[in-house]
């Protein structure tokens, strides 16, 4: 396996822009027009489905469309606290209107309440004649917060109690997740609510896609091929960019499956420490679901272990098929 500091022009470690981002056109487009109005939308799928991609992609496509739109992106990824949140909050709104306004004199009045805090936004809104799109990413960090219930505040005002305000949420789908976004329906009034899931990529964009760079590399694949590595990665974007990778850097000039089989042994070979690290931390019944996943077998626990585990490890369950 050649190194993996070497490069190809497939990404898989960060959000993907421009040609890497596929087949969701039509979401975009329903999802903006939906947000050049008053609603809540919520966009949820499982982990490294392209969310974040998703999520900067329809921001773009905003910009573009409503000039007159203020946009808002946050994402709750890495924060400890709710009061860390409302204030990387107040911040990113503060520097999106380009206000010259002392954030940290604010913060004392501010921070624990969460209704002030949707109130501030909707008088910066009217104060600026512009309309506010907020995008929060990564909401399912939240549910892992103690003080959850001061930030589910904030977005029950923004959604209740403003008028100039709409609001697209983004999260992996969780039970908690789900959850959160029928108490948000139940209480949003006039507000129109959508539920959008990330749909999987279909096999004939991941073939153009693929197929066409590596054209450029001097190496063919057939839609059989890339048919398998849908298979085998569960037709997840970052895995299936990251196979496409290593299979790029093989350097091979007709890739075949026996070839695909092989990178996916040396990948699973260079990771081998992490995935037995994240192994050993698991319970026994996700040890149980994992392994039964891998192998192919019946997995001798009750279905609701099965189904929580199979949700919560899906990605480390993928590699070790």
């Amino acid at each position: 396996m050649n190194s993996p500091e070497l490069t190809s022009p497939f990404e898989f470690t960060k959000p993907v822009v421009g040609k890497q981002f596929l087949n969701k056109r039509k979401e975009l487009q329903m999802l903006s027009f939906k947000l050049s109005q008053r609603c809540l939308a919520f966009v949820m799928g499982y982990k490294d489905c392209g969310k974040t991609s998703f999520a900067l992609k329809l921001i773009d496509l905003l910009k573009r469309k409503y000039e007159d739109r203020v946009l808002v992106y946050i994402s709750l990824r890495g924060y400890k606290s709710d009061q860390e949140i409302l204030s990387h909050y107040l911040r990113t709104l503060v520097h999106a209107f380009n206000v010259n306004l002392d954030i940290e004199s604010m913060k004392s009045n501010l921070i624990l309440d969460p209704i002030a805090v949707a109130e501030f936004t909707e008088e910066l809104s009217k104060n600026n004649n512009r309309k506010v799109v907020i995008i929060i990413d990564d909401f399912n960090e939240v549910c892992r917060i103690v003080g959850l219930h001061i930030i589910k505040k904030l977005l029950g005002s923004l959604i209740q109690r403003q008028n100039r305000i709409s609001i697209c949420v983004f999260s992996k789908k969780t039970y908690e997740a789900v959850n959160l976004f029928h108490d948000y329906s139940s209480i949003s009034n006039t507000s129109p609510t959508t539920f959008e899931f990330i749909n999987s990529i279909g096999e004939h964009h991941w073939y153009r896609y693929i197929s066409s760079i590596f054209r450029k590399n001097n190496q063919s694949i057939g839609m059989g091929e890339v048919k398998h590595m849908m298979s085998k990665m569960n037709n997840q974007p970052k895995f299936m960019q990251s196979l496409s990778h290593y299979i790029h850097l093989t350097g091979k000039s007709k890739i075949t499956i026996e070839i695909i089989e092989n990178v996916i042994d040396e990948v699973v070979e260079l990771n081998s420490t992490l995935y037995r690290k994240v192994f050993s931390g698991l319970t026994k019944y996700q040890k149980r679901v994992v392994v039964g996943y891998a192998t192919n077998k019946p997995v001798d626990v009750s279905s609701r272990h099965v189904l929580k585990t199979y949700k919560a490890l899906k990605d480390l369950a993928i590699v070790l098929s």
